[in-house]
């Protein structure tokens, strides 16, 4: 595989001194008790081999068990967006990167008790690299912004060397892995870390280059049910990655024979009748079995995409969902895309 490391922009980030941490505010609008330990099993049955059947009381045991996290995600990215929108307003970043600082100190996400609990990481550690990507140059306070880089990069190659050696065969090609990378993408280049920029970028090369001719991701299309869900969930860190990626002058929009792009194109295709997605499974899929409905946070990464390709199927299923908002990709799509990859179309722009 390719190497992409040479290829990556210099950041020049400073490394900071030593600081004590700042005091949060009163009025710091995102305060949440650190989560340090995580540690459940499976949302699925354990004779699931396709891990499509959900077992009732196992999902709710992991849906209760990442909810402080989620919750933190949510009102951090909400904060985030705020700050970038006024970024005059030192004191909101500062604020945000003092709390961030607090689960730094506290070692927060490091205690993963169990295989469930290291897979679900990846995509938490994301969410938080990706609101702190927003503001981590507006703040002030460089003790508490070499704290939070520390705790981030230390996570991220924790990460790599998880999906590296520890994680089953299949785990590694799945939706899972796409989530990790983006965590660890997002990290490098808010960083400056360019090893970890390039690392990622080899493994999201390889899981794009795991499609089907037709744009089927394998792993993803043996989930029964679930396997355009699953598509789906796969597409939104890949595209992702790969914009960000873009910014750093990695082009993975050609890998594979176009592999991006088949890949999207068999989902939104897919989102008609399911028809492609239960020929893989062998099951009508969830959105049109009464299971659940597609829901806008599924479609975030669209407008991404459609500043890096033409799809008019896209274009108009997403039309009436916009805003797209998905907190774990840092809130508000229209204000990451704008502050944070700058350099792409804005795909609702109109000619005046």
């Amino acid at each position: 595989m390719t190497r992409h490391l040479a290829a990556i922009l210099g950041l020049g980030i400073a490394t900071f001194a030593g600081q004590a941490p700042a005091a949060a505010a009163e009025t710091c609008r995102v305060q949440a008790e650190p989560v340090v330990s995580l540690g459940f099993a499976s949302r699925y049955k354990a004779d699931s081999e396709s891990r499509s059947d959900i077992d009732p009381e196992g999902d709710a045991e992991v849906t209760a068990a990442l909810k402080p996290v989620d919750d933190f995600i949510r009102d951090l990215s909400t904060e985030a967006n705020q700050v970038v929108l006024r970024p005059d307003s030192v004191e909101r970043a500062d604020c945000l990167v003092a709390e961030l600082r607090r689960w730094a100190d506290a070692g927060a996400l490091g205690d993963l008790q169990t295989f469930t609990a290291q897979i679900s990481a990846g995509g938490r550690f994301a969410g938080i690299s990706l609101a702190y990507l927003q503001v981590r140059n507006l703040a002030s306070r460089p003790g508490d912004i070499a704290a939070v880089d520390l705790w981030l990069q230390e996570a991220a190659r924790e990460e790599l060397r998880f999906w590296a050696e520890d994680a089953t065969p299949g785990a590694q090609k799945g939706n899972l892995r796409a989530w990790s990378s983006l965590g660890v993408i997002s990290t490098g280049i808010a960083t400056g870390d360019t090893e970890l920029v390039g690392q990622a970028a080899n493994v999201v090369e390889m899981l794009l280059c795991t499609a089907e001719p037709d744009g089927g991701l394998p792993q993803e299309m043996r989930r029964g049910k679930y396997a355009l869900h699953y598509q789906l969930h796969a597409i939104t860190p890949l595209v992702l990655s790969a914009a960000l990626l873009q910014t750093r002058d990695i082009d993975l929009s050609g890998s594979c024979d176009a592999a991006l792009q088949r890949i999207v194109d068999f989902a939104v295709s897919d989102l008609e009748t399911g028809a492609k997605s239960e020929a893989y499974s062998g099951k009508r899929q969830s959105y049109f079995d009464g299971t659940e409905t597609l829901r806008p946070h599924e479609l975030a990464w669209a407008d991404y995409y459609l500043a890096m390709f033409d799809n008019a199927d896209l274009e108009r299923l997403v039309a009436p969902m916009r805003p797209l908002k998905n907190s774990k990709l840092g809130g508000n799509q229209d204000i990451v895309r704008e502050h944070l990859l700058p350099g792409l179309e804005d795909p609702t722009a109109t000619e005046g």
